[in-house]
């Protein structure tokens, strides 16, 4: 039995919050700091189980945590610059900077959350498996939402 974590009619009940509804702010947050502009599917969405299975310790949902994520190998600089001037931007959106999540590793590693628990994330990691080819992600993620 899962137990640890809230029920799809908790949050029918609490925020009301659908997958659909939540995918949809997911991908319009991706665009305000992904510069091609990304086409909302929801069949493309990712989905994170919000509750915890406490004999497998796996997440499981419903309800889930929508998610989309945009990957680019070896960006160019003018892609990372403006990923970075839109990143800036996002406080003047209602976004605000987790500071515990800035880390010295990369200024584009940065986790920012709004008011209402969607979270947009950035990090800049080295795949040194070949030949230390740079990885620009961003992801876009909401709160808990029910089937």
């Amino acid at each position: 039995m899962i137990d640890e974590g809230p029920t799809n009619d908790d949050i029918k009940n609490t925020t009301g919050l659908t997958v659909e509804q939540a995918a949809r702010v997911v991908y319009d947050n991706l665009n305000l700091v992904w510069p091609n502009p990304v086409e909302p599917r929801l069949d493309q969405v990712g989905k994170i189980g919000c509750r915890t299975n406490p004999n497998s310790m796996r997440s499981e949902g419903p309800p889930w945590q929508v998610e989309k994520k945009m990957v680019k190998q070896d960006p160019s600089p003018e892609l990372v610059e403006q990923v970075r001037a839109n990143l800036d931007s996002l406080t003047e959106r209602g976004f605000g900077l987790e500071e515990s999540a800035i880390t010295d590793d990369h200024p584009l590693d940065r986790v920012y959350t709004d008011g209402n628990g969607y979270v947009i994330q950035s990090s800049m990691e080295i795949d040194r498996r070949v030949t230390d080819i740079p990885i620009l992600e961003v992801a876009s993620r909401a709160p808990c939402a029910a089937e």
